[in-house]
């Protein structure tokens, strides 16, 4: 063979090496696919009010805005003393939006109240349900 078709060979065994050893340049990006629920606190406290009052609290959680999906749950209360006023039931929240939820404390007798608002969910971040002490005096 001749030097020339030596060297032809030579360049396209070269070109093949140098090709197949390229690095793709394919970005591959990762989707959270993760719902995710904000909290702020678990108790709401009242204090001491005066027997026969009764005082409002607003409590309000989020659907994360980097979340996948709707944060789908229930919310409910027990304990004497209070009641769920609105933003009780089942919810549905797009990401970035709140549920808000007014709980009234209003004691029928003097002395402690307790009691427990419980938020079901189906974020990945927290356990379900999430429970929310709430607490108050009379006097």
């Amino acid at each position: 063979m001749r030097l020339q078709h030596y060297f032809i060979l030579l360049i396209i065994a070269l070109s093949c090496f140098f090709l197949s050893c390229q690095q793709d340049d394919t970005v591959t990006t990762h989707q959270d696919t993760t719902i995710k629920i904000n909290i702020p606190t678990t108790k709401l406290d009242w204090g001491v009010i005066a027997y026969g009052l009764a005082i409002d609290k607003i409590y309000s959680f989020t659907c994360d805005g980097s979340s996948a999906d709707k944060l789908k749950g229930t919310v409910t209360l027990s304990g004497d003393g209070f009641v769920l006023v609105n933003g009780g039931g089942t919810y549905s929240l797009v990401p970035g939006a709140a549920r808000t939820v007014k709980v009234r404390f209003f004691p029928d007798r003097r002395g402690s109240f307790s009691g427990t608002m419980t938020i079901t969910h189906n974020g990945a971040n927290r356990s379900s349900p999430v429970t929310v002490i709430l607490v108050g005096s009379a006097n």
